[in-house]
């Protein structure tokens, strides 16, 4: 989600890409934010952006996908 949201910079772009309803993913975001205890993007009238943490969890999220291909290409 978190990629495809940094990907789009537009929650409606994404949540279209994603198959799901902009209410959804924004319900989605929130849910994250709150479990992190930390805000993830800064919202603006027409495009989203990640903040530090934000762009923190996306580059872990890069790594830990990449790990899992490793390691399934290595099985």
């Amino acid at each position: 989600m978190i990629m495809t949201v940094k990907g789009f910079s537009s929650i409606s772009n994404a949540a279209d890409a994603l198959h799901v309803t902009q209410p959804t993913l924004s319900r989605q975001i929130k849910e994250l934010e709150d479990e992190l205890d930390t805000i993830l993007f800064h919202r603006g009238s027409r495009e989203i952006q990640l903040t530090d943490d934000g762009q923190y969890l996306y580059n872990r999220a890069i790594e830990i996908l990449a790990l899992v291909e490793k390691t399934e290409n290595n099985i």
